[in-house]
């Protein structure tokens, strides 16, 4: 990044002065050989020759001045500004927001509170009753289903090109577009995922987990669940050989068993093997239906969905799922005139040529009718307990109608199938569209990688020794005690969350996307 090229000029003290220290910035060179007398009279005659330059007390500061702006959040910075169009599929972005913010949000709680259940279950003799419980507004704080959402998007956005191409015949763009993804996918997903694991072991190393090993461990804190808390070594070297093992077991994409290729570092980070694993597949699923007719192209991604969801394979299901909607998107895009959105408010047209305008108002009650109904429904199916699934009213018989496939956690079906029908409807409610757009959400949409990979390390840290602080003056004796505490420390961490995921995402993630691409761009063959 601060490299100077061979043919740059040499900076001069008002470039130091002006600017970014990083780049400007040079100390000089001493010689080992010679008495301090001599290297003083070197460098005092150097300088006087002018070849070599000293920091000014203005470029130092300057440098302190910037490093700290960048520390501040994105929407502080007057440099940052938000997108002003967003274009038909960035609800989707909001929507990635979302869950990743939930799945934050069921990983700071499921240590404390029996989330895993929903409404009724029973668990010996304890029955988990309460509104937090209930179908629907238990996905504030049950991140789990939240997962499949990703998965979705993730095949979505990277099918939306390709069927545009497929449907219009481009096939030699096609395979071009397919090779930029597959060479940019691996780096996109983890160079940010090896430097955030970096981080945390450079935490573990500083006996930063070691201090709240006590905490992470306590039935008095930690009551429902303990995480997995990562060990130091006593030797350096034998960290980082730890953590460059564990990195390279994040890359074995030549096993599709459960939680396959998870790192010991960040026990959250099992879906990035899995992305990438289900983005191959994707992509040389592409290149299969690519010549098909649509209707072909739509029976064998049906057949494709079957036979992954025959053998467990929920996760690669939804890669294929996101597919599948991306194509009925552009579908129905095409035969509206180039809105994904339904035009329900235009008057339609009887096979005679007729215009009648009583169809359009009842078409549309019923698509805004059917749309939500979905929404409600895969709510509902999302809100699948992952444990006592077989006692819980309302998903009883759901649970007698699982498919028991090899290796499959049962209680995955249901809400991937939820899943899909709620971003399917997402993308054909506007009022919903509008929400997922708003500057916040589309905020968190941004970060959402970051937040990803960042609330794991600083829940094991700062979050921890929060807990127990707020804990120490609350108490813990009765449920209401506990229960405060718990919000009051939520309510305290979640801004170093949201700031650690924003850091990050212009530290890491964004630069991760730009060298992807300029990797890209120095070893493909441009078009002639």
């Amino acid at each position: 990044m601060g490299e100077r090229y061979r043919d740059d000029p040499v900076p001069t003290k008002k470039g130091l002065e002006t600017g970014f220290p990083f780049s400007d910035m040079s100390l000089p060179s001493v010689s080992n050989t010679g008495d301090s007398v001599d290297k003083e009279w070197r460098w005092t005659d150097e300088l006087s020759r002018g070849t070599i330059t000293v920091p000014s007390v203005r470029a130092v500061l300057n440098f302190c001045l910037k490093s700290l702006i960048f520390l501040l959040p994105s929407f502080l910075q007057s440099s940052t500004k938000a997108p002003t169009s967003p274009s038909q599929t960035a609800h989707l972005d909001g929507l990635r927001g979302v869950a990743a913010f939930l799945v934050y949000v069921y990983h700071a709680s499921y240590i404390s509170y029996p989330v895993r259940w929903s409404y009724g279950g029973v668990k010996e003799e304890n029955h988990h009753e309460g509104i937090l419980f209930l179908p629907g507004i238990r996905l504030l704080w049950a991140g789990a289903p939240w997962v499949a959402v990703f998965f979705i998007i993730s095949g979505y956005a990277l099918s939306y090109k390709p069927v545009k191409q497929m449907r219009a015949g481009a096939f030699a763009d096609l395979l071009r577009t397919e090779s930029s993804q597959l060479i940019r996918r691996a780096m996109r997903l983890y160079l940010p995922a090896f430097a955030a694991t970096f981080i945390i072991m450079l935490l573990v190393w500083g006996r930063y987990y070691e201090s709240t090993l006590p905490i992470a461990t306590s039935w008095i804190y930690h009551r429902e669940f303990h995480e997995y808390h990562k060990g130091r070594f006593d030797i350096f070297a034998l960290q980082f050989w730890d953590w460059l093992m564990a990195s390279k077991m994040t890359v074995w994409v030549f096993t599709f068993d459960l939680y396959g290729g998870m790192t010991s570092y960040d026990a959250h980070l099992w879906t990035i093997p899995n992305e990438f694993r289900c983005s191959l597949a994707l992509f040389m699923t592409h290149i299969t239906v690519s010549t098909m007719r649509p209707r072909m192209r739509f029976v064998t991604l049906v057949l494709w969905l079957a036979f992954c969801h025959e053998w467990g394979r929920w996760d690669l299901g939804l890669f294929i799922c996101g597919f599948m909607l991306a194509e009925y998107d552009l579908t129905h895009s095409h035969r509206s005139g180039g809105t994904i959105l339904p035009r329900s408010t235009e008057a339609s047209r009887s096979p005679s040529g007729l215009t009648t305008h009583i169809a359009p108002q009842y078409l549309s009650w019923l698509s805004t009718t059917m749309w939500w109904s979905l929404v409600c429904c895969g709510l509902f199916l999302m809100s699948y307990p992952e444990e006592g699934d077989d006692t819980t009213p309302g998903y009883i018989w759901l649970s007698a109608h699982v498919h028991a496939a090899p290796g499959l956690q049962r209680w995955r079906f249901w809400p991937a199938v939820g899943a899909v029908q709620l971003v399917w409807a997402v993308n054909n409610i506007p009022v919903l569209q509008r929400l997922l757009n708003t500057s916040f959400i589309r905020y968190l949409g941004s970060i959402s990688y970051g937040l990803y990979l960042m609330h794991g390390p600083v829940l094991h840290t700062i979050g921890y020794h929060v807990m127990k602080f707020w804990w120490t003056i609350t108490g813990t004796k009765t449920e209401a005690m506990y229960s405060l505490g718990f919000v009051l420390s939520f309510m305290t961490f979640t801004p170093a969350v949201i700031w650690a995921g924003d850091v990050f995402w212009r530290a890491v993630d964004l630069r991760a996307v730009d060298f992807a691409r300029w990797i890209e761009g120095k070893i493909i063959v441009k078009r002639s």
